[in-house]
């Protein structure tokens, strides 16, 4: 029974080394890219992420490149963007 149990140590030990071979390697996440037009967009707060499966991006930017004046009304937490043919609401929290 011992020689069994020295056998097994030797097999396991033996294998060890191919462990890590086996181990996908950790990458840092590819840095999120918008476009507008085919230019790409730059961010001076802040940049892109992914969170629970959404992406998210700092709105300002998005909506002065297409244009748009931004707003904000703190009590009711709605951004705005606003152009003579558009007005966009987007109010804090809420998935519409």
């Amino acid at each position: 029974m011992k020689k069994w149990f020295i056998m097994l140590g030797v097999l396991l030990l033996s294998l060890a080394p191919a462990v890590p071979a086996f181990a996908a390697p950790v990458t840092a996440p590819a840095p999120i890219k918008v476009y507008i037009d085919g230019v790409k967009l730059s961010f001076s707060s802040g940049s892109p992420y992914l969170q629970n499966g959404s992406v998210m991006v700092p709105f300002r930017a998005v909506f002065e490149k297409l244009g748009l004046k931004v707003g904000w009304d703190p009590v009711g937490r709605v951004v705005t963007g606003t152009s003579p043919e558009l007005s966009l609401k987007l109010t804090i929290g809420r998935r519409r």
